[in-house]
């Protein structure tokens, strides 16, 4: 199919049945999420201390809250999200929790008006939600954490990264070659049929140098911790 045949599309996030679907997708539509939360939680309970607060901007279906649940018991998490669907999934998923997170429904292209409760979050996560929003909204989100974060607060910041595969088609395809050989009952398709799935799909996604740079931007030193293919995980604190 020719880039002009393709039809934009973006994801139905309101949509309670889209939702449904992508919170029971496979871990091959995206080999590397489970290594990045890993990290993702394994940083934040290194370093967690008791009445820490935990802010989510993104919480979706509350899978991250799961794991996050799972390694830290008595953590208390604000979570926002712009979908109702998702949430209600989260509902369910975190019920035996629900006395340990707090949901609030807010349109994450609106950051600047986000009341959240208390003022202070040690933690801030935002996990695959941020290439949904404008590049400006972005950058006002990291805002919005700098604001948020005290001064030995850290933000973990997990998203999809715009790469360059012209240049480099045949290293990432090799990256992904080596994925499906470790782990072939994960990852079905091609390297090709894998990035088709993109390049219709209506998002926001910027290199890892605009975000680092929007990320100072905000009072924030950022690096990345883990970086594979079209994925990064990047931690962020403020700037002293």
């Amino acid at each position: 199919m020719s880039a002009d045949q393709i039809q934009p599309f973006r994801d139905e996030w309101q949509d309670p049945e889209f939702a449904v679907r992508w919170d029971s997708l496979p871990p091959s539509t995206n080999p590397v999420r489970k290594d990045q939360l890993s990290v993702l939680v394994s940083t934040i309970a290194r370093g967690y201390r008791s009445g820490d607060l935990i802010l989510d901007i993104g919480m979706g279906s509350g899978q991250v809250e799961e794991f996050i649940f799972e390694r830290i018991p008595d953590a208390h998490i604000v979570g926002v999200d712009s979908s109702q669907a998702m949430l209600d999934i989260a509902v369910e998923r975190l019920r035996g929790h629900s006395d340990r997170y707090t949901a609030i429904l807010h349109d994450l292209r609106e950051i600047d008006t986000l009341q959240v409760p208390d003022t202070s979050y040690r933690w801030v996560i935002s996990s695959q939600v941020l290439h949904e929003i404008p590049h400006d909204a972005q950058q006002a989100v990291f805002s919005f954490v700098a604001s948020v974060l005290p001064e030995d607060g850290m933000y973990l910041y997990a998203d999809r990264v715009t790469i360059d595969q012209d240049h480099f088609h045949d290293a990432y395809g090799a990256v992904w070659d080596g994925w499906k050989a470790k782990s072939p009952e994960l990852i079905g398709g091609s390297f090709e049929e894998f990035f088709e799935q993109y390049r219709a799909k209506v998002d926001y996604t910027a290199t890892l140098d605009e975000s680092i740079s929007w990320l100072r931007d905000a009072g924030l030193i950022a690096t990345p911790v883990h970086l594979q293919l079209n994925r990064f995980l990047i931690v962020a604190q403020p700037l002293r």
